[in-house]
């Protein structure tokens, strides 16, 4: 599932195993991670790193998707954290989301002209919008990864589980390679 080529060996996720402390017992735990439980209890207090694999298996058994995306990001550059300073309430990721999107198509209009030249042609003030509209696309993003948890934890449904599903929709689409 996780590319092991963009993965670190290990990462300190002791602040996001603090978000699992108060639902789930250690013995749980370790048996979802495959580890003991004075493992699990190591890598809560952050005396212990967890390794990749034990996050894996960790983050793929629990329903626990603003978790998982924490912990994800702490072993890849690839995953966007979350925003975890605000309420985790999906109402307000949708307000957010709804705002930077309006942002980002203001911007887009601004570099549309300048997305169509050849690269060569592009000056060094032409390259700064740009570059703030890649800014505003990742806030975007960033927004919009939270959101998508924070509804999946909100509702009940699994993240990984429904990018599972789509991806043979993305795949025929053309989006993923086959």
């Amino acid at each position: 599932m996780l590319d092991t080529q963009v993965i670190a060996s290990s990462a300190n996720v002791a602040s996001e195993m603090k978000d699992l402390k108060g639902k789930y017992q250690q013995k749980e735990l370790a048996n979802l991670a495959h580890v003991s439980r004075s493992s699990i209890g190591h890598y809560g207090t952050g005396e212990r790193n967890m390794t990749a694999d034990v996050m894996q298996s960790l983050t793929s058994s629990l329903n626990e998707n603003i978790a998982a995306r924490k912990m994800l990001h702490k072993f890849s550059s690839y995953v966007v954290p979350f925003a975890d300073r605000i309420e985790a309430h999906p109402l307000i990721f949708s307000a957010i989301a709804e705002k930077e999107e309006r942002e980002e198509e203001e911007q887009a209009e601004k570099v549309l002209s300048l997305l169509a030249k050849v690269k060569e042609d592009i000056r060094p003030q032409e390259r700064s919008e740009i570059k703030n509209y890649i800014g505003e696309l990742l806030d975007s993003v960033f927004i919009d990864n939270s959101l998508l948890a924070a509804l999946c934890d909100f509702y009940g449904f699994n993240l990984a589980n429904l990018i599972e599903e789509r991806s043979n929709i993305w795949r025929d689409a053309g989006y993923l390679m086959k």
